[in-house]
């Protein structure tokens, strides 16, 4: 199922020592906490950790490291899983089903606990991807898509180069690499 912001959009809270606690809204992804925490811990990050350090958005230095959040299930198990990925930079969500999505088909998947089951498209938005202008619709009910084709191939080019940039074997990445964004009734 696609995950929209509710789903998406987790809170995270950190205390660390010398750190005053503030609030900050910046984006975050889980493989930022083990670099935050060796940083903060003073030890030196090893540079196969593919995520960045937030200490520097904790201690004020800067208000984000990265400009854009990247929300997915494993993409490995290839187009039969029909693993939506959000892509947002915090005024827009593009969520996207991959190039080869046919949501009128069903499909087998082992995803959750590795039990092959049927599983079939049967919620909002499911005929392919979805942008949002999350300012003007927070609830991401108003998919404005063909409105704006321009900023999802921008969110999409910048979800393919996060892909590349972690060495995404092809095989994966291959149905990425394309936004299809033609609305199925």
């Amino acid at each position: 199922m696609p995950l929209y912001d509710e789903v998406a959009r987790i809170p995270l809270m950190i205390r660390a020592p010398g750190v005053e606690p503030r609030r900050v809204d910046t984006f975050a992804q889980p493989p930022d906490l083990m670099p935050t925490i060796l940083e903060l811990a003073g030890i030196e990050v090893p540079e196969t950790v593919q995520g960045t350090s937030l200490a520097p958005v904790l201690r004020g230095e800067k208000e984000q490291v990265r400009s854009l959040a990247v929300t997915s299930s494993s993409i490995i198990y290839g187009v039969g899983a029909r693993r939506f990925t959000t892509i947002t930079d915090g005024e827009w969500t593009l969520i996207y089903p991959g190039a080869r999505f046919d949501p009128g088909q069903a499909a087998v998947t082992a995803i959750v606990d590795s039990i092959r089951r049927i599983e079939k498209a049967t919620y909002r938005g499911a005929g392919g991807p979805e942008l949002y202008h999350l300012p003007s619709d927070p609830g991401q009910t108003k998919n404005v898509l063909a409105e704006h084709p321009d900023v999802a191939a921008r969110l999409h080019e910048e979800h393919v180069r996060v892909l590349e940039e972690l060495g995404t074997p092809e095989e994966y990445l291959e149905n990425r690499r394309v936004l299809v964004t033609e609305q199925s009734e």
